[in-house]
């Protein structure tokens, strides 16, 4: 799916680049990278919030709150 997500971001990013930088914010969350996990998520957010993608916006912010949350910073998430 990635590799797939990467290809349609390369030929179309406005309508992509969001969900793929979505994946690279939940693969980092996964693997403890929590600085490029935040990095990612504030980007998906920018460009969904930018192009007016907002069930894209809402679903990033809930992932994003379920990072920090998980990070046991529940003030923040």
């Amino acid at each position: 799916a990635y590799r797939t997500i990467a290809r349609l971001t390369a030929y179309n990013p406005i309508n992509f680049s969001h969900i793929q930088s979505l994946m690279d914010a939940e693969w980092a969350s996964l693997n403890k990278k929590y600085t490029q996990a935040e990095s990612a998520y504030e980007r998906a957010l920018t460009h969904a919030s930018l192009h007016g993608y907002i069930f894209w916006e809402a679903l990033i912010y809930e992932l994003c709150a379920n990072h920090y949350f998980n990070r046991g910073l529940s003030h923040t998430g």
